[in-house]
């Protein structure tokens, strides 16, 4: 199981930006319109391709939330870029991944698709449940 968010990355681009709710590491996230950074908060929707960090240089790992007010590393992802991903449900290497709305990602059904799996489901010690995907 992979320990950090940032599989493979081109242009690392990264803010930090000031969480607006509790954020895992892995989640697609959203600026909100009080420049704050929140979970992706429209199911099937368009998305920016923002995904959390952990917090590595606090020590933190994958499996440390952040919350509210707590400076966020944002990383905009980049077609081809490659992250480890929250994840609903099941998926499969080669599908497709929409927003679920809530910070994690699923299989499309009906939206846009931000992500495509590239490997296995990983689950860390605080249940969250996560797949590599490469940035469509």
């Amino acid at each position: 199981m992979s320990n950090t968010i940032k599989l493979k990355s081109y242009l690392d681009i990264e803010n930090e930006e000031t969480a607006a709710e509790a954020i895992t590491p892995g989640a697609l996230c959203e600026i909100t319109s009080g420049d704050e950074i929140q979970n992706h908060s429209t199911a099937q929707g368009v998305a920016a391709s923002i995904v959390a960090l952990e917090d590595e240089l606090q020590g933190k790992t994958i499996a440390d939330d952040y919350a509210s007010a707590d400076k966020v590393k944002a990383w905009y992802v980049a077609p081809g870029e490659e992250v480890l991903v929250l994840v609903t449900g099941t998926t499969n290497i080669g599908e497709y991944l929409e927003s679920v709305g809530d910070g994690t990602v699923q299989t499309v059904t009906t939206g846009s698709a931000i992500f495509q799996a590239i490997g296995d489901q990983q689950t860390d010690d605080s249940n969250n449940t996560r797949v590599p995907a490469r940035r469509v």
